[in-house]
């Protein structure tokens, strides 16, 4: 079996890609995913001939085939003059061309999805034949498309880490609270830096690190006067950072991005991890598991992947509200018992649920249905489920089974086109 994976390195050419043994170089976490997967799945699996398509290839793995190509389309192309069997390429994807071309070419393909998907891209997914594998990054993301027809091609396996370089110390901590993620409005930074003021009021000696910024996704993004995020958003946050002269408050130390050690030895001078306080469209959260896996207790927001991957007061905290953040916070920085117990049990539960050997042995039976058109069966709502709707999507579903109901769109229809409008109002 062959299978081809297109890789995005568009922004990433000074990346160093040639060893994902020392974990993440400093990408996104799609972008870590992808090349990861890849690579254990050719280092597990030596029969499953792996090859990865992109824009920059000098130092991608020797260990795995690669060749330059510009685009998916380009990549798609590819895989068929080398009678590559499937085509893994990220999604949501929302360019009708490359659909068609999968169909043209009838090359099996599955779309990784790293995002919630679009009204367009699930139509175009759904309608395309040979686009064998809606794959999701979580159960959550997955649960969100239970009444729409991409479902029925649609599967989910989580995302994942070799947990080997991640070897925590123990050694006594300051009270540091670190933030991990790209700094832009998605990842919810700003929230955190509005409430930074009032934990510093009840633990005087907090430190915020931040580690991580918009270069994480694109080397040569511009930034702002303070070089850390664009303008526009370093106008947004900056201003709670700043001490009475305007300068950057003592207890503000912006990091950068990272490459793999030194991301662990940050890690393990953390006390309370932040990951995306938002929660905006984090399907998964790769920053989360890597703070659990260090044993360091999670923050973040109680809504979509964070519920995969944080289990609310055992791993960490998921809030709600401002004042709950800061209230989970100064809690994980004063309890000392409460701070340990949380990353004990946040390491075992991370290291058996999102564990590289065990997820691509999940990898290796999703392109073996693939490969034998196999096709996916529907996994039952076992958890969360009065969350996000979850029941009124199921219930859609059933109903659209009878031909009288069948043109009911799917909720999330409403929540993209309906709920933003009453937002501005």
């Amino acid at each position: 079996m062959k299978v081809c994976f297109y890789l995005n390195t568009h922004g990433l050419e000074k990346k160093i890609f040639s060893n994902p043994l020392l974990g993440n170089p400093g990408i996104g976490g799609t972008e870590f995913m992808f090349w990861t997967i890849s690579f254990y799945l050719k280092k597990i699996y030596p029969e499953v001939d792996v090859v990865v398509l992109a824009s920059h290839i000098d130092t991608l793995p020797k260990e795995i085939i690669s060749i330059r190509c510009i685009d998916e389309i380009e990549a798609v192309k590819i895989c068929k003059e080398i009678n590559g069997d499937i085509f893994i390429f990220k999604g949501p994807y929302h360019d009708i061309k490359l659909f068609n071309l999968i169909d043209e070419l009838k090359v099996k393909s599955i779309m990784w999805s790293h995002n919630y998907e679009s009204i367009i891209g699930s139509k175009y997914a759904s309608g395309c034949k040979y686009l064998k594998r809606n794959l999701c990054v979580g159960k959550e993301q997955y649960d969100r498309l239970r009444d729409h027809k991409v479902f029925e091609k649609s599967a989910y396996i989580y995302n994942c880490l070799d947990f080997s370089p991640y070897k925590s110390r123990d050694i006594k901590k300051r009270n540091i609270v670190t933030f991990m993620g790209g700094l832009r409005v998605t990842k919810g930074f700003h929230i955190l830096a509005k409430v930074w003021k009032e934990v510093v009021k009840e633990v005087p000696d907090a430190e915020l690190h931040v580690m991580g910024g918009s270069k994480l996704y694109d080397e040569n993004a511009s930034t702002g006067n303070f070089g850390i995020a664009d303008e526009k958003y370093e106008k947004r946050f900056m201003p709670y950072l700043l001490d009475d002269n305007g300068k950057v408050m003592n207890s503000v130390k912006f990091l950068g991005v990272l490459n793999g050690e030194e991301k662990i030895n940050a890690i393990n001078e953390t006390k309370v991890g932040i990951a995306n306080p938002s929660g905006f469209g984090e399907t998964f959260c790769i920053s989360a598991i890597e703070f659990e896996a260090m044993k360091v207790p999670v923050v973040s927001c109680k809504k979509n992947g964070l519920l995969d991957t944080v289990e609310d007061g055992k791993s960490g905290i998921l809030v709600k509200n401002e004042k709950q953040l800061k209230d989970a916070i100064v809690t994980l920085l004063k309890d000392d018992k409460l701070n340990e117990d949380m990353g004990l049990y946040g390491e075992k539960f991370v290291r058996e649920k999102f564990d590289i050997y065990n997820v691509c042995s999940k990898w290796k039976k999703l392109l073996e249905d693939v490969y034998n058109d196999i096709p996916q069966k529907e996994e039952l709502i076992n958890n969360n489920f009065k969350y996000n709707l979850k029941w009124l999507r199921e219930f859609n579903r059933k109903i659209k089974k009878a031909k009288i109901f069948n043109w009911l769109p799917p909720i999330s229809e409403y929540e993209e086109r309906i709920v933003p409008k009453f937002k501005k109002l």
